[in-house]
């Protein structure tokens, strides 16, 4: 796992903002001695590198405000092209898993349990949605989960939508959705889609309280779903994404959707035995 902030890890989120206070500080504080020494160096011009020194600091100090007040999900500062940037989410918390690594279906497994065990245990209906289609090798993520989700014995009360089969995409999400809200009322959603990412984390996979907003990757305006969502990473975003999804590796989808899918395996089995012991 990469890495998790949630409302539990306060202390973290403080100890990461003074930890960018004092970087900035020490930088300033480089530039500030800068140029100091090249106002020395041609006094006729001391006023001016004064003024551009306090300018650079201040505007500097502005990035730093203007990135941690921000209402985007996560905030970056880039200076200079180095990264000083940290991950927060406001509101909910929100899970990193490397796909590669051995403990990740257990890992994933695991916190899905800790938000699913209140629900299941009320005898909530659960139910999967994996949102995506077959016909896009970068898009497929959720269906090939779906598929293999249906092979498995599950719980009562358990329902799977969206397979390679059946699957749910942007002509039929909106009508997935209403059907899903009138045929199982108050259902505990978990929204499964793929997602583009930053290169670094392609092959990641997230786990986070709160709604999906399917097609955000690629300029769609589809209507947001889920308690509790998760995807892959499978490339990257930047120019014709479309494009990037028609040409995303399918091993890299395969390897995430037997991750999620033995993780989710792994939170039925454990939920199954609560409820036994309850």
């Amino acid at each position: 796992m990469l890495f998790v902030i949630s409302s539990y890890h306060l202390q973290i989120t403080f100890l990461l903002f003074s930890v960018k206070i004092m970087w900035f500080r020490y930088f300033s504080q480089i530039l500030c001695n800068y140029f100091t020494c090249m106002a020395r160096k041609k006094p006729e011009n001391a006023g001016t590198f004064i003024d551009r020194r306090y300018n650079l600091c201040l505007f500097l100090l502005f990035l730093v405000i203007l990135n941690l007040n921000s209402n985007s999900q996560f905030h970056y500062i880039h200076i200079f092209g180095g990264n000083m940037g940290f991950f927060i989410k406001k509101k909910n918390r929100i899970a990193y898993f490397n796909s590669a690594e051995k403990n990740t279906a257990y890992e994933l497994g695991k916190m899905l349990c800790e938000l699913m065990q209140e629900h299941v245990l009320s005898n909530r209906t659960i139910v999967f949605l994996c949102i995506g289609s077959d016909r896009a090798t970068g898009d497929c993520l959720g269906p090939i989960i779906g598929y293999k989700l249906s092979k498995f014995k599950t719980l009562q009360n358990f329902y799977i939508y969206g397979t390679l089969e059946e699957p749910v995409h942007a002509k039929n999400l909106k009508d997935t959705i209403e059907m899903i809200n009138i045929v199982h009322e108050d259902a505990f959603i978990i929204a499964i889609d793929a997602s583009l990412g930053k290169s670094n984390h392609i092959g990641y996979i997230t786990l986070g309280v709160g709604p999906l907003k399917p097609g955000a990757g690629v300029d769609k305006d589809l209507p947001a779903v889920g308690d509790v969502f998760i995807t892959g990473i499978v490339n990257f975003s930047g120019f014709l994404d479309q494009m990037l999804l028609q040409t995303t590796r399918l091993n890299i989808v395969m390897s995430m959707a037997d991750q999620i899918c033995m993780g989710i395996n792994y939170c039925i089995h454990r939920l199954k035995t609560l409820t036994v012991q309850s």
